[in-house]
């Protein structure tokens, strides 16, 4: 069984324990006859300690809420200069962003810990501190939707609209490369929104290469067979980098849940 160390900060019973055991050791440890014997008590008992005070001084709270505010992500980044960010948008090809974006997702994904996938805890009324890794992916994912949609309505005239529809598509198309599929399948949820989808004169200035790309994720990310094709693609990436799409592992997990009911599982 999986524990965080977060699960022990309030309850006493186990923090006396704790103290009671390592007093106990530190007996053993002064004792010549112990050592002999068992010259690792010394050690345990120094680390044991150590790490028992180190974990005492941690406020969980605060640390709780460092995990759910996937702003600190960019912390290095002034994002109250909206001239500068645009700046860096633009002179920044679709290609490059789709790394950074691509870097910050894996950051995410790979900060889920075991335990936060049983139970539907990313759905119960404390998810924030029993699934907040799960959560914070979750928000990457949507807030990414809306950047995407803002990115293209932002635009004034119909070319800059056709031409970061274009900028969109390849950056899903780098993401599709890597093995994102999450990121992959946020491009795609965007571009398919009415607000985005109904830009028919827009679209029309999308070369056909792009749109012809936009048209296979609509195969990759078809709901036939219970997502076949996506699962066909994740299987196939094995061993090799992949950022699956959360969404469908969610699911899996939920129908494993609600199948198991009644089965103390």
């Amino acid at each position: 069984k999986h524990y965080w160390a977060e699960d022990f900060d309030t309850n006493e019973d186990v923090q006396h324990e704790l103290q009671e055991w390592l007093k106990e050791l530190s007996v053993y440890n002064q004792l010549d006859i112990y050592n002999a014997n068992c010259n690792w008590i010394s050690k345990l008992y120094d680390a044991v300690k150590k790490e028992y005070l180190r974990l005492k001084e941690i406020d969980w709270e605060a640390e709780l809420a460092k995990k759910l505010d996937i702003l600190l992500l960019y912390k290095d980044i002034d994002i109250t200069d909206a001239t500068k960010i645009t700046r860096i948008l633009t002179n920044s090809t679709a290609e490059e962003l789709a790394d950074q974006i691509t870097l910050l997702d894996y950051s995410l994904f790979s900060e889920i810990e075991p335990r936060e996938c049983v139970h539907q805890r990313w759905k119960d009324s404390s998810n924030k501190k029993l699934a907040p890794n799960i959560l914070s992916l979750i928000q990457q994912f949507n807030n990414f939707t809306i950047f995407i949609q803002v990115q293209i309505l932002r635009e004034k005239s119909l070319k800059r609209r056709g031409l970061a529809i274009k900028r969109i598509i390849k950056m899903g198309e780098h993401f599709r490369l890597n093995k994102n599929y999450n990121s992959l399948c946020a491009v795609f949820s965007a571009l398919q929104t009415a607000s985005i989808h109904r830009l028919r004169i827009a679209w029309n200035r999308v070369p056909e290469r792009n749109k012809q790309q936009f048209a296979e994720w609509s195969t990759i990310f078809a709901r036939d067979m219970n997502h076949k094709n996506l699962r066909t693609l994740l299987r196939k990436a094995g061993g090799q980098p992949c950022i699956p799409h959360i969404g469908i592992f969610l699911q899996d997990l939920t129908f494993i849940d609600e199948g198991n009911k009644g089965r103390g599982i």
